[in-house]
């Protein structure tokens, strides 16, 4: 189907390349780009990125003996290996040499994020290179697949926190493209097979409840390939052992260092979210799903005539793949009983394989041919393209709940996108000969990624609104504890702990009003932390200082004021 002059010199030159890798590469960097706009504009986040943080920094500061034992404020760490904690520990040493601090310098946000958002955008590329490998040649859906990944705004916001689930993410798809890569010669087999031994050592040094069954759904998926003989199907475990060898390595020292509380990573953090509810993150399978179906964006339009097509081809190696990760991924994930939202990402892979061949195809240049529900999205009447439009707009309304933003926030991404939608459509009507395909793809591709661009430049994007008050003014509160020598105060906050807020304030602080009770009983006179006054019964509080939202009392047994 002929195409504009100047959108078609644009699509090939994006699609139809001699070389796939600048292509992929350039696509990194705008992912990395877009990690780098909100790195340090929100504080850390309660819980999981304030551990994180704890945790690298106090192996930051250790000797390089005990550097393989991670700890939390000097106690051992039992809930996960330390591969993304010594990364961002490295990175809070190169910053204070290059920085020429202290160690007792306060760190800035953007040092703790660094180091996990450059791993966790590496996906972008890897998700292309991985359906390259899947189907040789076409470099359409190889690009088109990095696309999709480059513009999923939950996978956005979670390579930019200081977590672990984006560095797992990027292990597992490093897992499958290598795996994939085990074929032909001799050498061939062997460096990629230790390539993917390399990747099951890094989700045994991330998350090693995780690495179990990718490895023996991975494996399944290989073998049904069936272009592997028996020796070189033994070359390939032995080697992929061999290449396990360092976090197997990891996990016996542990054993032998800790003893049977090693044991903790495995049944605490894996068995235990399998069969039974922990510390009340209940959900079931509704909630990755809800997740999924949120924040897919216009691309879930892409999902169902995917799924179809994939099925129509499942003796292709790319579909049988596609199909199977998506398998994988889902039965690893639905059936926990333990639920929290970033659980889902282990399922936008598979999206992606699925999605990508149908954006490929919707460019016009080049696709899978017969696609399932491609003539809805490509060509129509007037009034049917007006209707995938809006269907498309309400689906970006629901990734913008999904991102937990106000739509005060995102309107003016969203007007700019509708209005590309709207433009591609309409260029798309233009001349019998629909001369303009493909420019709406273009169009919507760039109205998200200025879109994702506005969300993450908000303070609020990492989305826990209860605790930002908190958080927001958590390095003036702690200079105001350091210009008054106090180390420790209780936080009138009704809840068991905040990491965050501990690792801004320099120590482990206590919570609640029965904390403050304690302590006055025994020690008479209390600092605390809040954010309104205190109501206590039985206590005087005074404020005597400030920073930021957060005041300073000083309490006393006795009547309130």
């Amino acid at each position: 189907m002929p195409q504009g002059p100047a959108v078609r010199r644009l699509l090939s030159a994006l699609f139809n390349g001699t070389s796939l890798w600048p292509a992929l590469l350039l696509l990194w960097l705008a992912a990395f780009l877009l990690c780098l706009v909100g790195i340090g504009s929100a504080p850390l986040r309660n819980w999981d990125e304030g551990t994180v943080a704890q945790v690298a920094q106090e192996l930051s500061l250790a000797p390089w003996s005990q550097k393989l034992l991670p700890t939390s404020w000097g106690e051992p760490y039992l809930n996960k290996p330390p591969l993304v904690h010594l990364l961002i520990a490295g990175t809070l040493g190169l910053w204070r040499r290059l920085a020429d601090v202290h160690a007792a310098d306060r760190i800035p946000v953007w040092v703790v994020r660094l180091a996990p958002a450059l791993v966790s955008s590496a996906w972008v590329p890897l998700i292309g290179a991985l359906r390259w490998r899947l189907r040789p040649g076409d470099r359409a859906a190889a690009l088109a697949c990095s696309t999709v990944a480059l513009t999923l705004l939950p996978m956005v916001r979670h390579s930019t926190l200081a977590m672990l689930d984006g560095c797992q993410l990027v292990a597992m798809v490093g897992l499958w493209w290598a795996l994939l890569g085990a074929r032909g010669s001799r050498r061939c087999l062997v460096g990629w097979s230790l390539v993917a031994g390399l990747a099951l050592s890094c989700l045994l040094l991330i998350k090693p409840p995780a690495a179990v069954p990718l490895l023996v759904g991975s494996l399944v998926l290989r073998w049904l390939d069936r272009d592997l003989d028996r020796r070189q199907t033994l070359m390939l475990a032995g080697v992929l052992c061999l290449g396990m060898l360092p976090g197997l390595a990891w996990h016996l020292f542990h054993a032998f260092a800790r003893g049977g509380d090693a044991a903790q990573m495995w049944l605490g953090q894996g068995l235990a979210r399998i069969v039974r509810v922990v510390e009340g993150h209940a959900g079931g399978p509704i909630l990755p799903l809800r997740q999924l179906l949120r924040g897919a964006g216009p691309w879930l339009l892409l999902w169902p005539p995917g799924l179809v097509f994939a099925w129509q081809r499942r003796c292709e190696r790319w579909a049988r793949w596609s199909l199977g990760c998506t398998v994988l991924t889902a039965a690893m994930v639905l059936p926990l009983q333990t639920q929290l939202p970033w659980y889902s990402l282990l399922l936008w892979p598979s999206f992606v394989l699925i999605t990508g061949p149908v954006l490929a195809a919707l460019t016009g240049l080049e696709g899978p041919g017969a696609l399932p529900g491609a003539d809805l999205l490509r060509r129509g009447s007037a009034t049917r393209r007006a209707i995938v439009g809006i269907v498309l707009f309400a689906a970006l309304l629901a990734a913008s709940r999904a991102a937990g933003m106000g739509i005060r926030v995102l309107l003016p991404g969203f007007l700019l996108l509708l209005s590309a939608l709207a433009l591609g459509w309409r260029f798309q009507s233009i001349a019998a000969a629909n001369r303009w395909q493909g420019l709406g793809v273009v169009l919507v591709v760039a109205g998200l990624y200025v879109n994702h661009i506005l969300v993450m430049s908000d303070s609020r994007w990492p989305g826990e609104p209860a605790e930002m008050v908190w958080l927001r003014s958590a390095p003036e509160a702690a200079s105001m504890l350091e210009r008054r020598g106090i180390r420790r105060a209780v936080v009138l906050q009704e809840i068991d702990d905040m990491p965050a807020l501990n690792w801004y304030l320099g120590a482990r602080q206590a919570y609640g009003v029965r904390s403050l009770k304690q302590s006055l009983q025994r020690y008479g006179v209390v600092d605390a932390l809040g954010v309104t006054p205190p109501q206590v019964d039985g206590v005087a509080c005074q404020q005597i200082d400030h920073g930021g939202q957060i005041r300073l009392f000083r309490c006393r047994i006795g009547p309130h004021p």
